[in-house]
């Protein structure tokens, strides 16, 4: 069973970053400064939030659920998983014997999610 990530909420995060970037740039007395900042600011955002923490997909193979990544993957066992819950934007598996594992509400389609919570509640009783 595989599910996608919401890559619409990833594209809106750059579209929105590069319209400041303009504005910042075209605002700017010094020009270069501020395109200095702003290719900084752009390739960190790139590479450390998105890179490291933006869920393209997981899926779930025999008896553990792999959650891929843009730069890497983890894996939680089925069995190691206590239970779930979910606040307004946070989606929370709480592990046995580890640290709960989190991600953002929006980084997953919402029916997927739907799905994805109903196969969990099924397999960890």
């Amino acid at each position: 069973m595989k599910f996608k990530g919401n890559i619409g909420i990833l594209i809106s995060v750059y579209v929105g970053f590069i319209a400041s970037t303009i504005t910042t740039i075209v605002m700017s007395d010094d020009k270069k400064l501020a395109t200095g900042a702003c290719t900084v600011a752009f390739i960190l955002i790139s590479v450390f939030f998105l890179g490291f923490n933006w869920i393209k997909e997981f899926e779930i193979i025999h008896n553990k659920i792999i959650f891929r990544r843009i730069f890497w993957s983890s894996e939680i066992l089925i069995k190691d998983i206590k239970d779930v819950k979910w606040t307004k934007r946070k989606f929370i598996i709480n592990r046995k014997k580890k640290a709960p594992i989190n991600f953002y509400l929006d980084q997953i389609k919402q029916k997927e999610l739907g799905k994805f919570c109903e196969f969990i509640e099924k397999n960890i009783q």
